[in-house]
């Protein structure tokens, strides 16, 4: 999750759009969106966890502890995907927003996780459609795992043969799922899609090609429709 994201989602789950955000801190109109393409100074980073009473290690994503030590020890981690569950939008409406993790996504596919050690390994990750099972790499980051998960997971319908027979073909399909699902997430987020910046996007997740980036406007087309 980067700055920005993890910045929107404390300004949801404390009922604040980004705007407001902005003028309790006196920071100018629409600054705060231009963190998600340029890395803002220190004083203005620590305002921000000042704030929301979070650690700069947090919202730079060093930690996924929020909570700020205490005479040199952490209090416990504090789950902001919980909190975002049970609260409410300033309007009063129930804040959308929900990162499911790796372990949701298998139990919702019906699908067993496990996890390897990639070091030597040529891949992140692999679904074995036989034993229902999907591996991911326990070196990589929670953000790469959803990825990687996101990506095989969308090879799920394939059976071996298609695999086999036409195995350019079921990547680009389960690249397309694993795009759709990143973008949904993404767009939850935004208070304006119009802010919508596709080439961010894809520098975000390391999407290169040509057939990604036609992916991403076809499913975000298909999304604001």
């Amino acid at each position: 999750m980067s700055l920005l994201d993890r910045i929107k989602l404390l300004a949801a789950t404390h009922h604040m759009t980004m705007a407001e955000l902005e003028r309790k801190l006196d920071f100018s109109n629409g600054s705060l969106r231009k963190w998600g393409s340029s890395m803002p100074s220190g004083d203005k980073i620590e305002k921000v966890a000042d704030y929301f009473n979070v650690s700069t290690d947090y919202l730079l994503g060093r930690t996924n502890n929020p909570n700020i030590a205490n005479n040199g020890v952490a209090s416990a981690p504090l789950d902001l995907r919980d909190i975002a569950a049970q609260s409410m939008l300033f309007d009063g409406k129930p804040l959308e927003v929900h990162y499911m993790t790796v372990q949701e996504l298998c139990a919702k596919e019906g699908v067993n996780l496990c996890y390897f050690d990639g070091s030597n390994w040529h891949s992140p990750g692999f679904f074995n459609p036989t034993l229902n099972v999907l591996a991911l790499d326990i070196n990589l980051s929670v953000e790469d795992q959803k990825q990687v998960a996101l990506h095989e997971l969308g090879h799920k319908e394939h059976t071996p043969i298609q695999y086999e027979l036409n195995r350019e073909l079921c990547e680009l399909q389960a690249d397309r799922s694993m795009i759709h699902h990143l973008l949904e997430e993404e767009l939850k987020l935004m208070d304006d899609i119009r802010d919508f910046n596709y080439l961010h996007f894809m520098e975000k997740y390391s999407l290169k090609t040509i057939a990604n980036e036609t992916m991403v406007k076809d499913e975000f087309n298909s999304l604001i429709s």
